[in-house]
């Protein structure tokens, strides 16, 4: 009882300390909560969007139905439904996105302030049990009611939020609902049309069925189609006024711009034809609206009708893209057949005869293919020669699946052909457009460094410009065969398959982000080398070779800022790049010490300089211009035009004769040797007049002539010249020599060769005799013969 009786102060204490922690951290805590909850989405705003759902959401459901009941169901009208569909699921998304974050948020702090209740009331019960001391009860009746408040403030704003968000969830489940609907009219339709639903086109059992009822059905679908498209009119002929105006602007701006480009910018091909590339430009916009996961209201059938627009438009501005006329003319012919199909579908011309249209049109293409085999086509590709070729065996393809009665397929891979070789052309016209509109941007920027590499930043970004239309050209040509149902979820699949390689998921996206990576870090450190070396360098008057070596070390910066960012792509942390640095030291020790040691002496290269491009070197026995400082090694360019791979290393730990590390004047020796018996102030005189007379001679230093020393033949002398330049020393050379030769010749001084004088010890008296040049000479009885190679000898 009394050891109870002690521990009640420590208690008390323990009591106390905790409600004064809470008192004084939980009225800030109640502020933080009432600011964060006043930052919640707003639900009475988010829920005036809910009819405008739900008024779509019964549409595309009553579409749904009409497509169950239709009997020749096109996979436009099902590509049109999946994807209206698809743009409703991301707005029903984005509305649920923030909801859902506040839910989840708000449902954190409850279970927080809830563990703080729990807490005060534990603290209320250890109070109890204390003997002799007063409870603060103000204090502890404050924190309850602050505790209380809180929790109530959240239930308050959560229930709206549970509220709206079961009202998303609602509309969740119906869409999923019409996304397998859709699902099973898709696989119906591709069962279908893989079946013989038609009698054979050679049959008469398939032309009984024409019958006049087939052209009053054209007729009165003409007629709907018309009337349809009226009232659709009307109803927006305020937007389909702005659209027109803008066209026109666009023509105005195209037209305009064919003053502020040269003749042969890749702009001036669209500049000419103004109207075609400002419809172009419109169309592309609207079908761009059409098929891009974006909110876009537009009358049905309208991606139809401006395709027609947009198809001339092409065929025109193919004129002046296309090289060949001869694919030019084709893709026209191409363009106009497309043109026909789009409009028999959207007038509903009836299946029989549209099917007859497709099977005599593509025996008509199939002539016409014939025919043009035998055609020479100038300066044609050899990818251009073999799509020459071989695109005649598509429309064989559809004659003998119409001949077969599998009329579903024949339309299907007659409609898809078409679709494709639009689809081709307009990302190739759109590429060409794309590429003549940005460098028709960079070289009228007010940037002087941008515009004067306007070419060279466009074709350094073309392998980019030429990847995102690929891209985009494979998720249509995926959505125009049938593989996927909308753009978003072509490029979602063809960027997600893929394979799981330690624990690193390989797929396209992935491969892609390294390429960009990879591509941005190049084309970042070359903009960036060339910004110092047009705009910063020469403010400071740094040397050639200065500039080299700052660039050259930006670049290996850039490449390693790259390379870490790489990693963190890849997925690499620290720890998994220290066993990296670890293995590439083992590495390094055995098999990669020669290449790291001219890495190193390459970086001491670009810090020291004692050697820098475009200085003159001797090594060895070759003399030439640096060309390169590299990573591993440098390039010298002799004078006969020959490149020497010389590794850095050499240049680090052997002698290297450097002729202009500080400068690039140079002296030049010019020997010259007299016979003796000549005037030697003469002569030094000749040499002094011939170097002042040189004009590529420095006149500080002086030219000295020097008489130098008693030869075995001549007296011996040396002009010495500075000239200014290393490379003119060999000319210097040859025009004093000639100078020399010229002043020594006119002064009558001689310039000896080499003499020898040749002493005989003894010989026989006949053979003196003839050496004497006498022209008798006594016979004697025994004589010596001297053959001529002893006479060499002599």
């Amino acid at each position: 009882m009394i050891a109870q009786v002690e521990q009640q102060p420590e208690q008390q204490k323990l009591y106390l300390i905790s409600l004064y922690t809470l008192s004084s951290t939980l009225p800030r805590e109640y502020i933080d909560l009432q600011r964060h909850l006043s930052n919640a989405p707003d639900v009475y705003n988010l829920q005036e969007k809910l009819p405008a759902l739900q008024e779509e959401l019964k549409a595309i459901e009553w579409d749904t139905t009409i497509a169950r009941s239709t009997p020749n169901l096109s996979y436009h009208q099902l590509s049109s439904l999946e994807n209206q569909l698809y743009k409703l699921k991301l707005r029903i998304e984005g509305l649920n996105k923030p909801i859902a974050h506040s839910i989840e948020k708000m449902d954190s702090w409850y279970e927080n302030w809830a563990e703080k209740k729990e807490k005060i009331h534990s603290l209320q019960e250890k109070a109890q049990g204390f003997v002799d001391t007063v409870e603060p009860a103000e204090t502890m009746k404050s924190l309850t009611k602050t505790v209380t408040s809180a929790l109530e403030l959240i239930e308050s704003q959560l229930k709206p939020l549970l509220l709206f968000g079961n009202q998303i969830s609602t509309l969740q489940v119906q869409v999923y609902s019409l996304e397998q609907d859709i699902n099973e009219l898709v696989i119906e339709t591709r069962e279908i049309g893989i079946q013989q639903t038609m009698p054979s086109m050679l049959s008469m059992e398939f032309y009984s069925q024409i019958q006049p009822r087939l052209w009053e059905q054209s007729i009165s679908n003409l007629t709907f189609f018309l009337n349809t498209q009226k009232r659709y009119l009307q109803q927006n002929l305020g937007s389909l006024l702005i659209g027109t105006l803008m066209t026109f602007l666009f023509g105005l701006l195209i037209r305009q711009s064919q003053k502020l480009v040269e003749q042969n910018s890749n702009w001036i091909k669209f500049a000419e034809y103004p109207i075609a590339s400002a419809m172009f430009i419109s169309l592309t916009i609207f079908e761009l609206l059409v098929i891009l996961p974006v909110h876009f209201v537009q009358p049905p059938e309208w991606d139809l009708i401006f395709q027609l627009p947009l198809i001339l438009s092409m065929s025109a501005l193919t004129r002046s893209v296309c090289t060949n006329p001869w694919n030019g003319k084709m893709l026209r012919r191409i363009s106009l057949f497309l043109s026909v199909t789009i409009l028999l579908r959207l007038i509903e011309l009836p299946h029989l005869l549209v099917h007859l249209v497709i099977f005599y049109g593509s025996i008509a293409l199939f002539l016409y293919y014939l025919a043009q085999l035998h055609i020479t086509v100038k300066d044609e590709s050899r990818l251009s020669a073999i799509l020459r070729r071989t695109w005649g065996q598509l429309p064989l393809i559809i004659i003998i699946a119409d001949i077969a009665g599998y009329d579903r397929l024949a339309l299907f891979i007659f409609t898809s052909c078409l679709e494709t070789v639009v689809a081709i052309l307009f990302i190739w016209m759109a590429f060409h457009m794309f590429v003549g509109f940005l460098e028709l941007l960079l070289l009228r920027t007010p940037f002087e460094i941008i515009s004067k590499n306007g070419s060279i930043i466009v074709k350094q970004l073309q392998p980019l410009i030429w990847l995102g239309h690929i891209l985009f050209l494979l998720t249509l040509l995926a959505v125009i065969w049938r593989i996927q149902a909308t753009v978003e979820s072509a490029y979602t699949t063809m960027t997600s398959f893929g394979v799981t390689i330690f624990d690193i998921s390989i797929t396209p996206g992935f491969l892609l982000a390294i390429f960009l990576v990879i591509y941005a870090a190049i084309l970042f450190s070359r903009a960036l080398q060339t910004f110092l070396r047009q705009e910063v360098l020469p403010r400071y008057r740094a040397e050639e070779g200065v500039q080299v070596s700052i660039t050259r070390l930006v670049h290996y910066a850039t490449l390693t800022v790259g390379f870490l960012i790489l990693l963190k792509v890849l997925g690499f942390h620290l720890n998994q790049l220290t066993i990296l640095g670890g293995a590439l030291g083992v590495g390094i020790g055995f098999g990669l010490q020669a290449i790291v040691n001219n890495f190193v002496s390459g970086l001491i290269l670009l810090f020291e300089r004692p050697v820098k491009v475009g200085d003159i070197v001797s090594i060895g026995t070759e003399v030439g211009t640096v060309k390169e400082l590299g990573l591993r090694a440098t390039i010298i360019e002799t004078f006969d035009n020959a490149e020497i791979v010389v590794p850095n290393s050499d240049l680090i730990t052997n002698q290297v004769t450097n002729w202009t590390l500080a400068n690039k004047q140079v002296r030049v020796h010019v020997p010259i040797g007299v016979a003796y018996g000549t005037d030697i102030s003469k002569v030094l005189e000749i040499l002094t007049n011939c170097a002042n007379a040189n004009p590529m001679v420095m006149t500080t230093p002086k030219p000295i002539a020097l008489f130098l020393a008693f030869g075995s033949s001549s007296l011996d002398f040396e002009l010495r010249v500075w000239i200014m330049d290393f490379n003119d020393k060999l000319t210097v050379l040859s025009d004093l020599n000639q100078d020399i030769e010229n002043e020594l010749s006119l002064a009558g001084i001689e310039i000896p060769f080499p003499q020898t004088d040749l002493h005989f010890r003894s010989i026989d008296e006949g053979v003196a005799c003839q050496l004497s040049g006498k022209t008798e000479c006594t016979p004697q009885v025994k004589t010596t013969e001297i053959t001529e190679q002893e006479h060499e000898n002599t």
